[in-house]
């Protein structure tokens, strides 16, 4: 009879998580995965067939968690200026917790073509372009169509940098981010 692994698929991801989060995609393995979630390898591939796969679920599945902790955040009775605040620095308590997991998506070889990265960007970039939605932008940015996406953009990849760069320096930066975006909006 085969052997019943209560909370299987739970112990793989906050296995894989810690990993991923510890040593990063290139340094994390299968095998430590496994280990780490007490489970044969053999299994811990039947549930993913592969490292890219796990990454890309365990990233995706993080992201999820920080679009439902926006989605609250609009509901909240703020002003529209508050809340981006609000958004920009849940967005940046969520990457320092995942320690920037996903900003090495683009540095390794083997996951940059991924169709699967391409949906999670393509998520992350909707979801993340919400925030702005009640706000109106200024006049002489309004024929700029790729407007949303380029914020986003340019607050994702400074948010990660400033991470990077000034760890210590959290309040600063996301008043950094903050002032670097609401200049775009009325």
């Amino acid at each position: 009879m085969p052997k019943i692994i209560l909370n299987i698929e739970d112990r793989i991801f906050l296995s894989a998580k810690e990993l991923f989060y510890e040593k990063g995609y290139e340094q994390a393995n299968m095998k430590e995965i496994a280990k780490r979630a007490d489970l044969a390898v053999g299994t811990l591939y039947n549930y993913f067939p592969n490292k890219n796969e796990l990454y890309f679920s365990v990233l995706e599945k993080s992201w999820n968690g920080t679009f439902e902790k926006l989605d609250q955040l609009q509901d909240n009775i703020l002003s529209e200026k508050e809340r981006l605040r609000s958004s920009i620095a849940l967005i940046y308590e969520e990457v320092v917790d995942r320690k920037c997991m996903g900003v090495q998506v683009r540095k390794v070889k083997d996951l940059t073509g991924n169709t699967s990265i391409k949906n999670i960007e393509k998520k992350i970039l909707c979801n993340t372009k919400a925030i702005f939605k009640n706000i109106k932008i200024k006049k002489q940015f309004e024929n700029d169509e790729h407007m949303l996406e380029k914020l986003v953009y340019s607050l994702l990849i400074n948010l990660t940098m400033l991470v990077d760069y000034y760890p210590e320096d959290k309040s600063k930066n996301i008043e950094y981010l903050y002032n670097g975006i609401v200049g775009f909006f009325e």
